[in-house]
């Protein structure tokens, strides 16, 4: 039974609930502008591919382990202690970044990075405070918020890193600048657990810890009728990280960039995608079927970001922003709609939970992989090899689901 069954106090839950959702996704996506300049080899005097894609990689294994144990931990003491102590993490895993940066050492920089990303785990504790304070009516729509908060700090996280880290905007800034900016961010929303959000758990459970929870859920995700959905966004989220994660060293590398274009990068796209998802999702929606959608969209991102990788002209990566967005932003949306549409009103927490555990393996594999795809090829090796993946998604999707249009 929930505890808050006040319609002012449901909101105020949901904002929280919100904005912490957001946090968590900004402090993986606030670094990508910020690593690579941080990994520059002394001797070769250029990206160390290898750290960097482990260091990305980091993060969301971490959040992967974490997620289940601190939703659990939640059942067992409390809501507010266990978001009070994932955000503690992520302020000392901020503050590590910032010692790591500034003094240059690779170890404070992993340290950050995992204490962050369990710290970010807190998203389950996230969809249970849903769970506790909506009826079964309303419970989709305050799981919508966590998936929208997620979203939305993908597009700002980049942006964030970049403009605050950017001197020509700011002559005092370091790479640093942004570490410190979220720190605050990270105050406020401890203040705001603390004296505004309250306890939403009637009574504390009693039962026994699974600390392989996640592999609970991703093994539920590949086994019931919707697997086709789960493995399509675990490949979606591959090849989303692969370019997040490469496509700033390419603008550095190959077009030799300053701090400050690439800042204006991050910022054009972050711009793009919330136009996309403001805009032309909900008018496409309305036209064609999510299966139409996601079927062209993928086959977009393909294109799209295939030319990203070969095109000889920084120029030309300006024009193919908007459509990157735009391809990139249908299917996410579009896949995140079919998983919840395809799942019964009753199941869709635990579905959710399964859907962020997927989000953070396939924001890990490309970790593994990418640093050696880099060094064996270049910076476009990972975006290329991201891109053939969408095209196979896109094959996936027209044979096993067809395409069709609203009529």
């Amino acid at each position: 039974m929930p505890t808050c069954s006040n319609h002012i106090m449901r909101k105020r839950v949901l904002s929280i609930v919100f904005i912490i959702a957001l946090l968590d996704q900004l402090a993986f996506g606030i670094m990508v502008p910020l690593l690579p300049l941080l990994v520059i080899d002394a001797v070769t005097d250029s990206i160390n591919y290898i750290t960097l894609s482990l260091l990305f990689a980091a993060f969301p294994a971490a959040q992967l382990v974490a997620a289940p144990i601190l939703g659990q931990l939640s059942d067992l003491y409390g809501r507010k202690k266990i978001l009070i102590l994932s955000l503690v993490l992520i302020f000392l895993g901020y503050l590590a970044l910032i010692d790591g940066a500034t003094q240059n050492l690779i170890g404070m920089l992993f340290i950050g990075r995992i204490l962050t990303g369990v710290g970010a785990g807190a998203v389950s504790v996230l969809f249970a405070i849903i769970a506790d304070s909506t009826t079964k009516e309303n419970r989709s729509r305050g799981f919508g918020l966590i998936a929208a908060a997620s979203g939305l700090g993908i597009i700002l996280g980049p942006a964030i890193g970049g403009i605050f880290s950017n001197t020509h905007l700011f002559p005092q800034a370091t790479l640093t600048t942004p570490l410190y900016l979220l720190l605050g961010f990270v105050v406020m929303n401890i203040l705001l657990v603390l004296f505004v959000l309250p306890e939403t758990i009637a009574g504390k459970a009693v039962a026994k810890l699974r600390i392989l929870q996640s592999l609970f859920h991703l093994s539920h995700a590949y086994a019931g009728n919707i697997r086709i959905l789960f493995v399509l966004f675990f490949l979606y989220m591959m090849s989303l990280t692969m370019f997040i994660t490469y496509g700033s060293v390419l603008l550095f590398e190959r077009f030799l960039l300053s701090q400050a274009m690439v800042s204006f990068f991050l910022v054009f796209f972050g711009i793009s995608l919330a136009i996309v998802q403001l805009l032309f999702v909900p008018i496409l929606s309305k036209r064609y079927t999510p299966k139409a959608l996601l079927s062209v969209s993928m086959f977009g991102s393909f294109v799209f970001l295939a030319l990203f990788a070969v095109v000889p002209a920084w120029e030309m990566i300006l024009v193919l922003v908007p459509f990157i967005a735009l391809t990139l932003g249908l299917s996410y949306t579009t896949l995140i709609s079919l998983i919840s549409v395809q799942t019964d009103a009753t199941e869709q927490g635990h579905t959710m939970g399964i859907t962020t555990s997927v989000q953070a393996l396939g924001q890990f594999v490309p970790g593994l992989l990418t640093g050696f795809i880099a060094v064996t090829t270049s910076a476009a090796g990972p975006i290329l090899v991201g891109a053939c993946i969408f095209l196979g998604c896109a094959i996936v999707v027209r044979s096993t689901f067809g395409v069709e249009y609203k009529r």
